[in-house]
């Protein structure tokens, strides 16, 4: 019973240090979209992570959340978005049929472009003119009327 408790431990530890000495992943051909890096805010329940991003006009932002619900992302400023943000899929063969309308961001009735980030990577991606833009993020409770709960700002600054 020993050397299975044992054995049990030892390869749990050799899973914990193997999962430590990971590589960080390559770019993907569309994180470059225009010869720039891949700039990524992660999104929390109660967080933003960096909630004020610098990156260039030639870098991409995206998205990822680690909330459980699924989290509304819209950008409040500019007030005047159109021909300064451009957000599409990064990968659009990862997109089952149907999928791609849930899976970008769209321009709402006040012309500010809002997302609905599910739990994980959101597979659009945005790049943005020079500028400075901010960011709210809300979470939807489980209310069938849609009541939103107090939201979190953030700013992404372009030069």
């Amino acid at each position: 019973m020993a050397r299975w408790v044992l054995a049990t431990i030892g390869l749990l530890a050799t899973g914990a240090l193997a999962g430590c000495s990971t590589h960080a992943a390559a770019p993907t051909p569309s994180a470059g979209m225009h010869g720039g890096a891949r700039k990524t805010i992660t999104l929390g329940a109660t967080r933003i992570d960096p909630a004020d991003l610098t990156m260039a006009s030639s870098d991409v932002v995206a998205f990822t959340s680690t909330a459980l619900d699924p989290l509304q992302v819209e950008f409040t400023k500019p007030q005047n978005q159109t021909g300064k943000i451009s957000c599409k899929v990064a990968d659009p063969k990862a997109l089952k049929p149907g999928e791609k309308p849930w899976a970008t961001f769209t321009q709402n009735a006040e012309g500010h472009f809002q997302a609905m980030v599910p739990p994980g990577p959101f597979p659009s991606v945005c790049t943005l003119a020079a500028g400075v833009y901010t960011f709210t993020v809300h979470r939807l409770t489980g209310n069938p009327y849609g009541e939103e709960r107090l939201g979190q700002e953030g700013s992404i600054t372009v030069r």
